[in-house]
């Protein structure tokens, strides 16, 4: 008989309440729509569902980066002898997949000038180039492992995701710190015919 409802125990919301949850639902959705626009300036799919999947949510557990650092690896390491591309996505891993990611955003702003204050948010457009500029700079970094010296290239305990994806790891890659010796590419490159050489050669 005397049923009572639940909203009878709630406290009365405060004034303005649901104009201010539907200007925020507007605000998300007005968001949304302009960063799928920018998503869709990414030309390939695969690229343009990769940044998708980085920006958008649920991006849970750290995850994610985990997952799209792992398969850009395996796309360019493949071919190595000593790389392992299998991959475990442990708690740690993906702390460190989690770790990379803000240092890589870091070194995006800064790559690209943007200045955006502490706990303000980035334009959805701004949003998508610190990404695809972010995932440039690890494949960057995996172009100096493939092409790196001996040390590395030939040592299967380091070269895994697990150990690039390493903050400090990456920065010694992307730094040089790998690179095959100086006279050892200018060897190689004496080794290569100069076509240009003269009349009779590039008869």
């Amino acid at each position: 008989k005397n049923k009572v409802k639940v909203k009878d125990y709630l406290p009365p919301s405060p004034p303005g309440g649901e104009e201010r949850e539907e200007r925020l639902n507007e605000k998300l959705l007005r968001d949304r729509e302009e960063l799928n626009a920018a998503l869709s300036g990414i030309s390939d799919e695969t690229e343009r569902k990769r940044v998708a999947d980085l920006l958008t949510p649920p991006t849970t557990d750290g995850k994610i980066w985990a997952q799209t650092f792992g398969d850009m690896a395996t796309e360019r390491l493949n071919e190595m002898e000593a790389y392992r591309p299998t991959i475990s996505y442990s708690p740690k891993l993906i702390r460190e997949s989690q770790d990379l990611w803000g240092h890589l955003i870091n070194d995006a702003k800064e790559k690209l000038g943007l200045k955006i204050a502490d706990g303000e948010m980035a334009s959805p457009s701004d949003r998508v180039l610190l990404a695809t500029t972010a995932l440039g700079l690890w494949r960057h970094m995996l172009d100096k492992a493939a092409e790196s010296g001996d040390f590395l290239r030939n040592n299967p305990a380091i070269l895994n995701l697990s150990w690039l994806v390493k903050h400090e790891n990456y920065a010694k890659v992307a730094g040089g710190n790998y690179d095959p010796p100086a006279e050892t590419a200018h060897a190689k490159q004496l080794q290569k015919p100069d076509l240009y050489r003269d009349a009779d050669t590039w008869g």
